[in-house]
Formats: C-alpha cells, structure tokens, sequence
C-alpha cells in the first residue's frame, strides 16, 4: 500500500504542475478569475484523492461498475444498506487542516471577505480583546451596545472596559445558558454597567426554556446602535431573518462567523454576505488562531475555520482599494498546533499559494457536480450528491391520504406552533383509551384539545422543562405530565429519569388497545424512533411528528432508516414545513426540502392510496410556525419521482 501511495502522489505532483502551468496562461483578471471554464483543472490532486477515498466516481468516465444516480433513485431501500454504513459521519477536528472540493459558489462566498472599506474619513481601526478589529470614533457615538451571546461579553464586551474606552450608551448581553452572574465588568471599572437578558436563539436545542422565535435583534426607534454577534453557530440564522431595515439600526456589526469550511453553508454565507455588503463595509477581518484552517486546492484559497468580521454602516465609512489580508487573533496564543503549525504568521490571505499538505482522513466533504438549485433564494444549505440523500427526499412522497379523504383532517391545538393535524376517523374510532405525547417543555396545547375533544388520557414525557397540565377552561381534558424522556439517557441525567415504549404501553395502556403518539422533542426522534420494535409501533394508529434538522447529510443513513421502519407499518399522508429554518438542497440536482417539517403518518388499515405529489398546502389547516416570518408552501419540497 506504501508503494502505491508513492506512485498516487507522483501522479498528483505532475498533474498539480500541469496545472499551475495552466493557470500561469494570460487568461482572466480580477481576484478570482472565470471559474467555471476550469472544470476540468479543478480535479486537483487533493480533490480526486478525497473523492476516490469517499467511493466518489468521476461522472463522464465510462466505467462498467459505476452506478447511474438517477438508477439508484428506484433502488430498494435494503439495497442501499452498504451505501448508509459507509456514509461519513461528520466529526469535529479543531486542530486539521481540511481541504474541500472545487466550487464555485465557495470561491464566490470567500471572496465576500476582502476588506474594502475603512473607519470614517480617519480610518483609524482599534484592535481590541483577543485582535479585533472596531471603529472607535463610531462606539464613542452610539446609544446602545447589543451582545449576542456570553461569549460576546467574555472575548469582546469586558475588553472594551478593561482597553478604557468611552460609550455613552447602555450595553445589554443576551444569552440563555449562562447564569447572569457571569456577565461581570472588569474589575477597577466602577463605571462599567451592563445589563442581562435571558434570550434564546431560534434553534439553541439545548436551552433551559422554549425559544423566542420573534426575537428582535434591535430595538426600535434608534439607528445609534453596536450589535456583537458570538452565538455558534447561529450568527448566520439570526442575521438572515433580520430585514435590512433592522439591520440598518447599526452603525456597526462585528460578527464572529464559525466553522466556514462547511460547503453545505456556503450559499447561506453568500446570501449574508451579499445582504450586509448592500448597507455595510466590511473594515476588518480578524482569523482565530484557535480552529486551524481550510483551503481549496484548484483556487489556491486559503481560509480560517473561524473569523471576526467588522462591517461599518456606509454613511459613517469610506470605501477603499479591497484587500484579501485578515489580521491573526490572539485567543490561543501557545497554541502551536491549533492554526496549523502556522501561528507565526501575522496575516492570510485569501489568494495565499503556499502548498499544503493533509491527512486523508481529514479530508471534508465533496462535491461531485455543480451547482443548480430551481429555487436559490429560498435554500439556505448545500449539500454533496450523495444517493441515501435522494433516497431520503424520496421518502417524504405523498402518496396517500386518510382513509375517508382530505376532508378528514383536522386540526387540533393553536394556529400557530403546537398546532398539528389528525386524521378525524382514526381518532374517533372505538378501541382507543390513551395518547403518548413526547417533548413538551412547559406547553402541549395540541395534546390538552386532543384529549378533551376524543375522550383520551394523554401521558406526557419531557424531562428537560417545567410540568405541564390541562387548562382550567378545556372540559374533559385529562392530561399527565411525566418528567421522563423516551430512549437512551443523555445529558449526564440518571438512568432513572429515562423509560422505553415498552414501558409506556406495559403500564398505561391495554394489551388490545390502540393508541396516538405525537412526537416532537428537537431531534430526539432520531435516535428514539429506529429502536421501536415494529410491532410495538403498530399499537399506535397514527404517529404526529415533527422531523428535525433533516439538512444534516452525516446523519441522512439514520434518517432513511428509521423512515423506511415507519413506512413498514405507516403511510405518510401529510408535510408541512417549518418556515422559520430554511431550506436545503442536494448539489447539481435542483432537489431539496426544508430542514423542519410536520408530518402525519396513519397505520395502514387506516391510510388510502392517491396519486403522489411532492406536498400538498392545506390553506384552511396550515398556518405559518413563525407568524412573522414568510411561509414556506408546498413548492418547498422538491423530491425524486
């Protein structure tokens, strides 16, 4: 094996050097030049190695045993079982080096970090906390100071005090996991004041308390303001939401960007970029020294894992010649291996040519076709072509419906999130005495109505929020909360305070009975869902889920699968999405669906066939999750026939 890794990389030196020969011809100006006339140099050496590692296959060689992809959209879901063991699971490394796929909507997103603006007609940038970079002049003029995230205070805020620096306004830091005694000023800075607010951030899915989904991220009636974004990894979520006009309240943005060598991020990055760079320059860059680094070989662009980024409000800067250069932080200093054995450099840049050399296994993931979305303004991640991807989109298919027709749904709890829809007939249906209702947090309003309008005993299971009972007002409501959660303990919570299905059915529920489960417990359903035995899953004639996080490709083996175990005994006959998390989409193929979505599945003596369709928008049933935000309709779900 040693000898023919000796030959590959012989192989790879020459065809690395026929490349910089390449790209050495008068060709393009500019930073990055026409990349899509490169499609063929863009197999660099790194690049195919990573690719053959990964089974990847070159899509025009003609090879025998290479599989079409549209052929393995009607393969059987068993005949992919080796394709889902070999899928790679995605593991933080913070000190690698990681190396991705040529594209050109990376090298476009990249580019979006050149520095072409300056403070003001002085220019003068302060470097402060660990190196980074702000506009004095403006923080000596604002009204108040918003810091998103403990961190924000702990590496940026504190360091401000303690640099002496004058504010006249006032400085509020929002987070949800820390305790507000952690938000202290620095001591021998009596003039310091800070105030705490205890706010979650949309999908913060560890946080003590329900998310604020209508968190304002400014104020109103003021455009004084210095906002400080450290809320990993969810800076980019946040801004996106935000409309430009709220965006506007700041004369200053300094956002901490996390883990940018991730390519499935990359449009939602692009459209960021894009959105701040209308109102905003970007003044500095700043490269943590503690997440090492990533590069795209065929570009020669070398960027870090994790920057700060200073955007200015354009009436309050200049515009300047842009530059590719960031200034090194200082927050691991002595760490010799977390920039990748280059911490003594003082800049990098994003046209860098040294060569780099990795590790196979630290390769990340590839792309093997370009990128072409039908819809790009409503799909936030990108992923790798990957088979048990589409394979998974096809699951999601409408191709049934409730026994007694469309007109059978109903929907039960509030118009608003909580609210979820039933089949009437497999509810009301004799033989039936009990509901399970997993992940509450404090609020089950669709489990009170369900029990109080079909006469159900409805146990809930959460072990990670406040108890939750019947409302004073809802008649014939029987509603018992359980501070248990269902499957396999997590958290550091003892064994005690976890139970099984099995548990469940054996002390709650009659042997001939019938029962409803609604689950929606942030994730969870992933890891609880594929251990039911498929004939304990059929004791439950309809299933309410809410399916979470479904862009993450490193787990789309464990989603199919577990699908396909409910598919067994259930049909799918209704989708909503979740119009708060955006959309993903699999590279080159137009494919893709929410990443949050409501599903119905009805046993089978319970569910008719019907023509399939991507997904069906039930105007008088359907209501949007987040009132203030736009819906995502059925067009959001583009699967494989």
């Amino acid at each position: 094996m040693k000898f023919c890794n000796v030959l590959f990389m012989a192989a790879a030196t020459l065809a690395a050097i026929g490349f910089i020969i390449a790209s050495c011809l008068p060709s393009h100006g500019g930073l990055l030049p026409t990349l899509r006339n490169r499609e063929k140099l863009m197999e660099s050496s790194i690049g195919l190695h990573a690719r053959k590692d990964r089974g990847w296959k070159d899509p025009e060689r003609k090879d025998p045993e290479q599989k079409d992809p549209q052929q393995a959209l009607h393969t059987p879901p068993r005949a992919l079982e080796e394709d889902w063991k070999r899928a790679p699971f995605h593991q933080e490394l913070l000190e690698s080096i990681y190396a991705v796929t040529p594209s050109d909507l990376t090298a476009e997103c990249m580019s979006k970090f050149q520095v072409c603006g300056r403070c003001g007609k002085s220019g003068k940038l302060l470097h402060v906390g660990p190196g980074i970079g702000i506009c004095p002049e403006v923080l000596e003029q604002t009204e108040r100071i918003l810091l998103f995230g403990a961190k924000a205070w702990t590496e940026f805020g504190s360091s401000l005090a303690e640099a002496g620096l004058h504010w006249p306004g006032s400085v509020t830091v929002h987070d949800c996991f820390v305790p507000e005694s952690s938000i202290r000023c620095p001591k021998g800075r009596p003039e310091c004041r800070v105030q705490f607010r205890k706010t979650c951030f949309y999908d913060q899915q560890e946080a003590p308390f329900p998310p604020d989904l209508n968190i304002k991220i400014t104020p109103d009636n003021t455009d004084k303001l210095v906002g400080i974004f450290d809320i990993e990894p969810l800076e980019s979520r946040v801004l996106s939401v935000a409309s430009s006009a709220r965006l506007r309240q700041y004369q200053m943005l300094v956002v901490k960007f996390f883990w940018l060598e991730q390519q499935s991020k990359h449009l939602l990055y692009l459209q960021l970029l894009q959105k701040l760079l209308k109102d905003f320059y970007l003044v500095s860059v700043s490269a943590s020294s503690c997440h090492g680094r990533w590069h795209m070989p065929s570009h020669s662009l070398i960027m870090p894992r994790v920057v700060w980024a200073t955007f200015l409000r354009k009436d309050l800067g200049e515009s300047t010649i842009c530059r590719t250069e960031m200034q090194m932080t200082q927050e691991c200093q002595g760490n010799s291996s977390g920039i990748g054995g280059l911490e003594a450099l003082s800049r990098w840049s994003l046209t860098a040519t040294q060569p780099l050399g990795e590790p196979e296994d630290l390769l990340f993931e590839v792309y093997a076709q370009t990128y072409t979305p039908e819809n790009p303004t409503k799909t936030n991640y990108l992923l790798p072509y990957k088979a048990v991807s589409l394979e998974l989109l096809k699951a999601f298919r409408l191709c049934h419906e409730c026994r007694s027709g469309s007109e059978d749904l109903e929907r039960l709890g509030p118009g608003k999130d909580g609210g979820y829809l039933i089949c009437k007939e497999a509810a009301a249906t004799a033989g039936m005495a009990v509901a399970v209702s997993i992940g509450i947090r404090g609020s089950d309003p669709f489990g009170a109505v369900l029990s109080s309008r079909y006469n159900l005993h409805v146990h809930g299971f959460d072990c990670t929020g406040p108890s939750y009972g019947c409302p004073g007002n809802l008649a014939g409501c029987r509603f018992t909360h359980h501070s248990q959660c269902v499957g396999k303990p997590f958290g550091g919570r003892p064994a005690s305070m976890f139970v099984t299905f099995d548990d469940i059915l054996s002390k709650y529920a009659k042997e001939d009975e019938d029962l409803i489960l609604k689950i929606d417990c942030e994730g969870c359903e992933w890891s609880v869902l594929p251990d039911v035995p498929l004939a304990v899953l059929r004791r439950f004639r309809m299933i309410i889920m809410e399916a979470h996080w479904l862009e993450k490709q490193e787990r789309h083996a464990t989603y199919a699968k577990t699908f396909y175990h409910i598919l067994e005994a259930f049909d799918l006959v209704h989708s909503h999405a979740c119009n708060v998390f955006g959309v993903w989409t699999v590279n080159g193929t137009g494919l893709g669906m929410p990443r949050i979505v409501e599903l119905l599945f009805v046993r089978k003596d319970y569910a008719a066939a019907t023509a399939c369709t991507n997904s069906t928008y039930r105007h008088k049933l359907d209501v949007k999750i987040c009132p203030v935000l736009p819906e995502l309709y059925a067009e959001s779900f583009r699967l494989p026939m």
